[in-house]
């Protein structure tokens, strides 16, 4: 029963839907003498172009790296996340360490102290 109620509401859909579409075109889609047409609307506002902006940096937050990792010129720390064990670690990277250049950033920073300020540690 539940089925052919089914089958007969989709089909008086689909009767209501085809009578409108041939009761307001005539079935040739084209419009009626008299009848008006506005098919392209109110015209919408176009976008402003978005002001190019520097990232801002501030010293307790970082820098957010490039693209791969890297950090952008100026920047040079390196700000890492570690986990150990179950526990997470923020240290940050000199230049001068052997593992820099294969470290990807999570933040980036002008020196160590600003690293310090934002909670990173020194690698040991």
């Amino acid at each position: 029963m539940v089925k052919v109620i089914s089958v007969v509401s989709r089909l008086l859909l689909v009767g209501v839907v085809l009578a409108l579409i041939l009761a307001g075109c005539g079935g040739d889609w084209k419009a009626r003498p008299g009848q008006t047409v506005n098919v392209a609307g109110p015209k919408a506002p176009s976008p402003k172009p978005a002001a190019a902006t520097a990232p801002s940096y501030n010293d307790h937050m970082g820098l957010a790296p490039e693209l791969g990792g890297a950090c952008p010129s100026g920047f040079p720390v390196k700000g890492i996340i570690t986990k150990v064990g179950v526990q997470t670690q923020q240290v940050y990277l000199m230049p001068e360490n052997p593992n820099y250049a294969s470290t990807q950033a999570y933040k980036c920073f002008a020196s160590a102290d600003d690293a310090k300020s934002s909670q990173f540690e020194a690698l040991k």
